[in-house]
């Protein structure tokens, strides 16, 4: 499916529509992800990024946890095309566990873990686990 590659993100004039009703679907309130929002999904727009991590973090928790199941959806449509036409084969793609994480050599659970139980893909898969980053010198 790639290598060094990631998942599809979100994107798109009806992001924010679509990121509301999959918390619906998540029976999640407004007022859980903003304090005080009460009922008003308005207040709830799709933001995973870094302003509102320290602006909103709910907001932020809620908004990344949406774009791994979207990127897994979107790769899981492609791998069920690749299953019914090739049934034996392996589908995976080369997901490299060093970056951007902060911890080296520990990948990302969407990637690594979410990934292969929602069958978003069948095979594991790094070439480069340990071979790019650096160790330190035997010196």
């Amino acid at each position: 499916m790639g290598d060094e590659s990631g998942l599809p993100t979100p994107s798109g004039p009806q992001v924010h529509d679509a990121f509301r009703n999959w918390l619906k679907s998540q029976n999640i309130t407004p007022d859980a992800i903003v304090p005080g929002a009460g009922q008003d999904w308005e207040r709830i727009t799709y933001s995973p990024g870094e302003a509102t991590k320290e602006a909103q973090p709910g907001l932020f928790y809620w908004s990344k946890r949406y774009q791994f199941h979207y990127g897994i959806q979107s790769i899981k449509e492609r791998t069920d095309i690749l299953r019914k036409h090739l049934p034996h084969a392996k589908i995976g793609a080369n997901f490299s566990p060093h970056y951007p994480q902060e911890h080296m050599y520990l990948g990302e659970i969407f990637k690594w873990v979410t990934v292969f139980r929602e069958e978003g893909m069948t095979l594991p898969w790094s070439e480069d686990y340990i071979w790019q980053v650096a160790v330190g010198t035997p010196q």
